[in-house]
C-alpha cells in the first residue's frame, strides 16, 4: 500500500478537525481568520476539497469505501444544520451540494487509487 492507514486515519483526523472547525466558527472570527491567511472567497473550495480528500483518507484508513462516503456526506449535513444557530454563519444548498460533489468526487480517486494500487492497469 502506497499510504499505510496509519497515515491516513491521521490525515483524515486532520481535516475532519479543519473541517469540522472551520463549519463552525462564528462569521466574525471566520473573516478574520480568512484576513490572517489571506485566503479570500475559499469557501467553496474548501467545502469541496475537504470533502474528497476527507474521503479519501477515510476510505484508506477504514477500508471501506461506502461507509466512509456516507460518513463525510452525513458530516457535511450535519455542518450545514449546526451553522442555523452560529452567528454570522448560514446554512445553504450550495454547501450541501459542494460537500456531496466532493464525497463524489473523492470516491472515484479512491477507486482510481486502488486500481493502480493492485495493478490492474496492464
Amino acid at each position: 500500500m502506497w499510504i499505510s492507514p496509519r497515515h491516513s486515519a491521521l490525515v483524515c483526523a486532520f481535516l475532519l478537525a479543519l473541517f469540522g472547525i472551520g463549519g463552525v466558527l462564528p462569521g466574525s472570527t471566520r473573516d478574520d481568520v480568512k484576513v490572517l491567511f489571506a485566503l479570500g472567497n475559499i469557501e467553496p473550495l474548501a467545502h469541496y476539497l475537504l470533502s474528497a480528500t476527507s474521503i479519501f483518507f477515510l476510505a484508506l484508513a477504514c477500508s471501506r469505501v461506502l461507509l466512509a462516503a456516507l460518513s463525510i456526506a452525513c458530516m457535511g449535513m450535519l455542518i450545514e444544520i449546526v451553522q442555523f444557530w452560529v452567528p454570522g454563519r448560514s446554512s445553504t444548498w450550495v454547501d450541501l451540494g459542494l460537500d456531496v460533489a466532493g464525497v463524489l468526487t473523492g470516491v472515484c480517486i479512491v477507486y482510481i487509487y486502488q486500481y493502480f494500487e493492485h495493478g490492474h492497469y496492464g
